[in-house]
């Protein structure tokens, strides 16, 4: 028997740097972190919404991000027990809104606030409710709790320790009118520039907000503003409708009644709803539109320029009306990433017949109520993994292949129909001959007359039977052509380029050369001397990046293997990471998306590592020194920006970077090697780099590189 003394009780305490776990650690992406705080205006139950980017282009002691709405807002009460708890229960003790709107509620987990430390290190909150005389003002420095923190690592004396807490918050009132209610989050001290493709960005994601199932009975209205940039000085977010560019689509619902879940199944060239029991998931809607190549076409030339250009990318959640896990980011898991279900993760698998995320658009809908064991991560990332969950993957992963088998069908039918044709022309053809042999027997004198529509007749006949057997050839290939695309090269442009690059190199020097063997030595001449050895090795440094890059082409193996985009650029900037500290260079990696491509990894790598190179030393003179790789899906590419605050590239340069040898540093070791190895490499994957408006305007350098998906598809 075990004898208590001494019995005593101990309190759970936080560590002072748990708000950085709960902000910028946790909610690691910057649109998440507007859309968590604007869900929090919808529960709110405002009916409008601003959000207002003032002087983010370049940060200063100006720059602010303002998210105001015109809800219930808070009193003091309401603030000291319910938003200043973390984690509190208050929405899950009461699940709807307050009337008229009762909307249910999205967050509930009380951890959601935290998403401002994740854009600014100040924060001052606004809030009344409608019959206050005054608003109540609570101001927050996170860099006081990161000073603590810092400084609490040096601490010995537990007794001495600050907790998260202990640390006191600014609280004062200010006179206001009555009618006005609803909070202001001011966040200053921004954290990252924000450019007009991130605003973009964050425009686009919002129209997405709303679930299209939603018939509300009221007003929701968000809209965005900046000072610096004049597509956004005051832009209400739109939702896009879709259906004018769809190709195929179906709904599905289900029946409380009889207690059955729709679902499609493919049979003989139709798409036929069934009934099934309750799935283990739950009830779900789920309305799924394809969208083929000639309706992508129309919706590029319809949408380019504009932030729904990239909007065909697979399927949304939505809980109770609005988004739910809006961005899973980069995971080991390929599941765990923006392509939450997984529908990417069958790219290369069946590559013609395969369906992504890039051909579809989808809106999956579940509710708290029938999906209660369909639980958001609270990292925002993905659903909690559970039996439920992965049912729920599979079911719509199975609904997208029952579209796929039809697809295939349709598609097959066409190619048939195409051979049956073929084939009925031939047909047709012959039987015309003969009848034209047959009247040239009846009536011998119009032989002459008739004998030029004969020949024309057996040409037309020879030509079919050639389409029929070059049709048959290009199914037998089409397996084979299928890898080709991915990885094909002229060879004969490469090795003239190559040579060209060699032969340069080498005139360079030969001519330097004879002059040293001519004059060498000559004491009045050893300065020059000196500058032709430098040269030398400068020249014999770039000669063998040269022949480094023929012999990684010559080495490398042509054949794809799977690449995760997100996984292969993080690793490249971590190799670099050293460099960055040493030069102090702030580098940000924004991968929006699951991408999983079938390249050659080296010729990637290649792309990213002459980028960062140039960046580099394009930034030597910069002050606050910023790389910045961001990606963005469109239909069927994708997007890379690839950005740099350095000394830009001058107009007069513009049309020459892209030449080999041509570069602006010579001095400090550029060769004019990397930009032309970039399009030798993005040749091979079929992609293109151009130069656009630099993100950093009016200074930098901004690249734009294009992947595509699928090519050779039709």
């Amino acid at each position: 028997m075990i004898m208590e003394t001494n019995s005593k009780t101990l309190n759970w305490r936080f560590d002072v740097s748990t708000f950085k776990l709960l902000g910028r650690e946790l909610i690691t992406d910057r649109i998440t972190a507007i859309f968590e705080l604007v869900k929090n205006c919808y529960d709110a139950n405002a009916e409008n919404v601003t959000i207002e980017f003032y002087d983010v282009g370049k940060l200063s002691e100006n720059s602010r991000i303002i998210i105001k709405d015109d809800g219930h807002g808070m009193s003091l009460n309401e603030i000291t027990n319910n938003w200043m708890v973390i984690g509190t229960s208050s929405k899950r003790r009461k699940t709807v809104s307050d009337p008229p709107y009762t909307r249910t509620f999205i967050g509930e987990k009380g951890i959601g606030r935290f998403a401002v430390e994740k854009l600014g290190a100040k924060l001052l909150m606004r809030t009344k409710k409608e019959q206050q005389t005054s608003w109540n003002v609570l101001e927050i420095d996170w860099d006081e709790y990161e000073k603590l923190s810092g400084e609490q690592l040096e601490l010995f004396d537990q007794k001495k320790t600050v907790y998260f807490t202990d640390i006191e918050t600014k609280f004062w009132t200010e006179e206001a009118e009555t009618n006005l209610k609803g909070t202001q989050l001011i966040m200053s001290c921004i954290r990252e520039v924000w450019t007009e493709y991130d605003i973009a960005r964050a425009y686009k994601e919002l129209s997405k907000l709303v679930s299209p199932f939603g018939n509300m009975c009221y007003p929701f209205n968000i809209t965005v503003k900046s000072n610096e940039y004049d597509n956004y000085l005051e832009k209400r977010v739109e939702s896009l409708v879709v259906e004018k560019f769809v190709t195929e689509q179906f709904s599905l619902d289900y029946d409380l009644v009889s207690q059955t879940q729709e679902i499609i199944k493919h049979e003989k060239g139709n798409l036929v709803k069934i009934r099934q029991e309750k799935p283990s998931f739950g009830y779900i809607k789920f309305k799924l539109y394809h969208i083929d190549q000639h309706a992508k076409g129309l919706f590029r030339k319809t949408y380019k320029g504009t932030p729904f250009e990239g909007f065909i990318d697979g399927v949304k959640i939505y809980r109770d009306g609005i988004i739910t896990t809006p961005f899973a980011e980069y995971e080991a898991d390929q599941n765990k990433k923006r392509d939450i279900l997984g529908i990417d993760k069958r790219r290369w698998s069946g590559f013609w017949e395969r369906l992504n995320s890039h051909d579809l658009i989808g809106f999956l809908e579940i509710t708290k109520e029938q999906n209660p064991l369909i639980i958001d991560a609270t990292n925002r990332q993905d659903f909690v993994d559970n039996p439920e969950y992965r049912v729920l993957k599979e079911f719509i992963i199975g609904q997208i292949a029952e579209l796929e088998k039809y697809l295939k069908y349709k598609k097959e039918e066409t190619q048939k129909q195409a051979s049956h044709e073929l084939k009925t022309a031939q047909d047709n053809l012959s039987t015309f001959t003969q009848q034209i042999r047959e009247i040239e027997r009846k009536h011998p004198s119009v032989k002459k007359d008739l004998e030029i529509l004969e020949k024309q007749a057996r040409k037309a006949t020879i030509s079919i039977k050639k389409g029929i057997k070059t049709q048959e050839e290009l199914k037998k290939e089409i397996i084979r052509k299928e890898n080709l695309y991915l990885s094909m090269l002229s060879l004969q442009e490469f090795a003239s380029l190559l040579a060209h690059a060699v032969n340069t190199k080498i005139a360079k020097i030969r001519d330097k050369a004879k002059f040293f063997f001519d004059r060498f030595p000559d004491e009045q001449l050893n300065d020059i001397f000196k500058g032709y050895a430098n040269d030398f090795y400068h020249q014999m440094v770039s000669l063998n990046k040269a022949v480094e890059f023929a012999l990684s082409f010559s080495k490398s193996n042509l054949e794809p293997s799977e690449i995760e985009i997100k996984e292969l650029i993080e690793n490249v900037f971590e190799q670099y990471q050293f460099q960055f500290d040493q030069e102090q260079i702030r580098s940000i990696v924004e991968v929006h998306g699951a991408v999983t491509l079938s390249i050659n990894r080296k010729h990637f790598e290649d792309i990213l590592e002459n980028l960062i190179n140039n960046s580099i030393k394009a930034l030597r003179m910069t002050e606050q020194k910023i790389i910045k790789c961001t990606s963005t899906v469109e239909p069927d590419k994708l997007v890379i920006y690839f950005s740099d605050n350095g000394c830009g590239i001058s107009d007069e340069h513009k049309e020459k970077i892209f030449e080999i040898y041509f570069t602006t540093t010579a001095e400090e070791g550029g060769s004019g090697l990397g930009l032309w190895i970039i399009t030798v490499r993005l040749k091979q994957l079929h992609g293109e780099i151009v130069l656009v408006e630099s993100e950093f305007k009016p200074s930098g350098t901004t690249f734009k590189i294009a992947l595509p998906f699928q090519r050779g598809k039709q």
